[in-house]
């Protein structure tokens, strides 16, 4: 990042305007101040290619009052400086669209533990999330049930308050990716991975080339989708697999080599299995050690894994 304006002092305060390059990347930079000998703490600056929105916070009991509306896409900070407040803001949207609020709070060292909610015109609750697989800070994908107009509110669900309680909230028919399949691929030739989430082109499919082993980035257009996560795809010398169903038994567990990659998943897409089980069966022989390892959460999943 580069200083786009000299530095200027108002009320005790350093005021400067900065500048990413045209192919700086989304996310967290730091920003620290230094006089060549000694350098101050770094504070987190994020970048970002959505509007970005200032949306004070009212009193509780003043939220119908709210005449805060925005425009789509759009990134919404507010601050809730002091017990008992609750951000809102109105927007229009059309039935069967695809919208997503994606809410960073203690992801960007701030406070709060906050909940989002969508109402309708009358006031009736179309979504609410206060959490989302284990993260505290909450999001939405809503298709929206009717045209209409729409209210977003966030409130702390502790009703506490302080400098350090703030949040950004990105709205819109963003791509945003919530996992993927397989995470592992060869290394010579690559092979194609399903992207899952919402808004995304081509219906997230996109195909890896070959590359060095190793984990890898998401290549672009894919890497600048959001996200919860940096997700990463495995690159391996290994022989990859990818497991067949039925294999949830000893008889019709699928037969691999040793050594290999397998790719599994437990349920499907289409609908959760409810007692899925991956069984694989493979040639061993006498006195040999073999290791066999999962990795799930480490990748983004959220199956809890067992062998047996």
């Amino acid at each position: 990042l580069v200083s786009a304006s000299a530095p200027e002092w108002a009320d005790g305060r350093l005021g400067l305007t900065m500048a990413p390059p045209a192919d700086a990347a989304l996310g967290a930079w730091e920003i620290s101040v230094g006089d060549g000998d000694a350098e101050s703490g770094r504070l987190k600056l994020w970048v970002d290619d959505l509007p970005q929105h200032d949306v004070p916070s009212v009193e509780s009991v003043r939220i119908s009052e709210a005449t805060n509306r925005v425009a789509w896409p759009v990134s919404v900070w507010s601050l809730m400086d002091r017990p008992g407040l609750v951000t809102g803001f109105g927007v229009a949207l059309r039935k069967g669209q695809s919208v997503v609020f994606d809410l960073s709070a203690q992801r960007l060292g701030a406070k709060g533990d906050f909940q989002l909610t969508v109402l309708d015109a009358h006031g009736r609750t179309v979504a609410s999330n206060d959490s989302v697989a284990g993260q505290p800070d909450p999001a939405l994908v809503l298709t929206v049930p009717a045209d209409g107009d729409y209210h977003v509110r966030v409130s702390e669900v502790t009703y506490a308050g302080s400098p350090d309680h703030y949040f950004r909230l990105s709205c819109g028919e963003l791509p945003f990716v919530t996992g993927l399949f397989p995470s592992s691929v060869p290394a010579e030739r690559g092979g194609a991975i399903q992207l899952y989430g919402a808004n995304l082109p081509d219906d997230g499919r996109l195909v890896l080339p070959g590359s060095e082993s190793g984990e890898h980035g998401l290549p672009e257009p894919a890497r600048s989708w959001r996200s919860r996560r940096d997700w990463k795809v495995l690159s391996t010398e290994d022989p990859v697999r990818t497991e067949a169903e039925p294999n949830d038994d000893p008889v019709s567990a699928n037969p691999v080599p040793v050594p290999v990659v397998m790719n599994g998943q437990l349920g499907s897409a289409a609908g959760a299995l409810p007692a899925d089980v991956d069984g694989f069966r493979f040639p061993a022989r006498q006195g040999v050690t073999y290791a066999l390892e999962t990795t799930a959460s480490q990748r983004g999943s959220l199956a809890d894994t067992r062998i047996t």
